[in-house]
Order: C-alpha cells, then structure tokens, then sequence
C-alpha cells in the first residue's frame, strides 16, 4: 500500500519518522498516497471525506481516547496510540474530562459524565499500541545504559525514595476539572513522601533539574513514586524502571502498553489516595536487593520493546 505521511517535525515526532522513513515501507507524496498518515489532533473534515483511508496517530499520554470522532469515522482504518484501558467497556464509563483514573479521585459526582458518544468492540479494534512514549528523547541515555554498569550501581543507592516532577496543573479557567484534582492528587502524594520518618527522601517540587542531573539522582535512588498526571501513565514511570528502581505508583493495571508494564506486575501498587504508600515503600525498600532480578527484567522488557520498535511501526502501518 502507498502512504503518504502528513506528520509535523517536533521532538515528539522526529524519532518516530526517523524509524518511518527507514524500514521500508512504501511512503509516497501524499496526494498520491491510498493511506494517509496522520497524527489524530491535525486531521481535518477536508482529510476525512477526501477519499483516502487514513491511520491516525495519537500521541496523548494516558488510556483514554482524545479523539472519538475521528476513531469512529469510517475513512479512518486505523487508530494508533501509546496505551489503552484493557477493554471497550471502560472507555465508555461516565468519568471527567474524558479521563477514567479522574473517578478514582476525590470529585463531586456531579462532574461526571457519560461520554458525547459510545463506543464498540469494532471501533475498539481498531486502535493499535505503537505510537509509543520511547521515541521521547529523555529516555535516550536511560535505554542506552550498559547493563554491568548498572547492576554495579545497583550496590550504591543511598537515596531510598525520589521524586521531581510538576505539581501544579492549569485548570484553564475552571474549563479543565481534572486539573484541579490531578494537583490535589499530586501534592498530596509529594506531602505524603515529605510526612515519612528515617528515610533519605529526595523531592524535588517542579522541574529544576536538568536532564543529567535527574539521571544520576534516578540511578542512585531505590523507589521511585510516579503519581497520575494528565494521564495515567508517564514518561517517569519509564524512567524508573530503566533505571533499575523499584516504581511505585497509584493503581493501574487497567492500563495496556506495548511493553506491558502496567498489566504485567512491573509496579508497585499504592491506594490513588497514598493512604498506603509508607507501607510500599518500607516493604519495598526491605526487598530492594533481593528484587533485583525483577528489577532487571522489568528494564529488560523496556528495552527489548524499545529495540523492536522498528517492526511495531512498520506493523501498524502496514495494512
């Protein structure tokens, strides 16, 4: 089939058509092309009704579809993402804001709502795992670690737990109510890590350290606590891992992803409302030596999807 690619250069997208470009799929001009590929936010009625197939590529970081109506949209015959929830059914629960981890956070019930349209096991179907949070040039470093390195580092961790990232999310004027929840629930993660006795906690209110900085901190720390942010999953989930910590997070086994880190007992489950989350971290930290092999293997299953990303791309756009 001839493509045509119809994607914007960002550091979002650049690695991903690096690998487009180069493992040999058939990519034409795009007024030439049968299958148009584009990312699910840039496609317009005048792309939907010209006549092309079109995959569509959607680049938002939680389970979630941001895009219904152009997943249901008969042109489109392929809807590309990061994650997904595990089963049809559970995209179509009233949430807020579109995002279903928003229900297992302290809300009014009345902001909840059924979404605008419901959908199918045929439009289910349609949505593949490929547009994938590896490309992101954070983690870069992180994947290209050498394995012996790391397990010598394993032996010198003396940051027990560690955290750094943005707490305070924009609500755009009361339009976005998640927001409000997701920096309640993320504060109270950061008070909660900031209440615990007799630990080395490393936390880092905001994004203030730079990328080498981060790096090093991540591979001298044991766990790692990733709260909910405009998605479910998160780039520091990634990270943790890579690094060789122990990842604890809110619960999110309904989470699917190509590496299989949500599904697959990779994490460390804590209540969404960390009223448990001191007990993780002392259990994890009393099976921190003894995990290691877990630990390796969950980074194993990161960078073996990471090396097979050229096949997974090329298998979700080929039809």
């Amino acid at each position: 089939m001839k493509l045509g690619i119809d994607i914007e250069r960002t550091q979002w997208s650049e690695p991903f058509l690096e690998v487009v470009y180069n493992c040999g799929l058939n990519i034409v001009e795009k007024h030439k092309a049968e299958i148009l590929v584009k990312a699910a936010s840039d496609i317009t009625e005048e792309d939907l009704s010209g006549g092309q197939k079109i995959i569509a590529l959607e680049k938002t970081s939680g389970g979630n579809i941001a895009f219904r109506e152009i997943l249901q949209h008969p042109s489109v015959i392929r809807y590309v993402k990061s994650f997904n929830y595990n089963s049809f059914q559970l995209h179509n629960l009233p949430c807020i804001d579109k995002r279903l981890f928003t229900t297992l956070l302290p809300h009014d019930s009345a902001e909840r709502c059924y979404p605008n349209s419901l959908i199918d096991e045929s439009d289910f179907i349609k949505i593949r795992l490929g547009w994938s949070i590896l490309h992101y040039f954070r983690l870069r470093d992180l994947l290209s670690l050498d394995k012996q390195e790391l397990l010598k580092i394993d032996n010198d961790r003396p940051i027990d737990v560690f955290f750094a990232g943005t707490l305070e999310y924009d609500n755009l004027n009361g339009r976005r109510k998640s927001a409000d929840m997701i920096t309640n629930h993320r504060i109270n993660c950061v008070d909660m890590l900031e209440s615990i006795k007799g630990l080395e906690i490393f936390v880092v209110r905001g994004k203030f350290l730079s990328l080498d900085d981060y790096n090093q901190i991540l591979c001298h720390s044991k766990v790692v606590v990733s709260p909910w942010g405009w998605g479910e999953p998160c780039y520091r989930d990634f990270e943790a891992l890579l690094a060789g910590c122990v990842l604890v997070k809110p619960k999110t086994a309904f989470v699917t992803s190509a590496c299989g880190i949500f599904e697959n007992n990779h994490c460390t489950w804590t209540e969404p409302d960390f009223s448990d989350l001191s007990e993780n971290i002392f259990d994890a930290l009393k099976t921190f030596k003894a995990s290691q092999q877990r630990r390796m293997n969950s980074r194993e299953a990161i960078v073996h999807c990471s090396n097979q990303l050229s096949s997974i791309i090329k298998s979700n756009l080929t039809i």
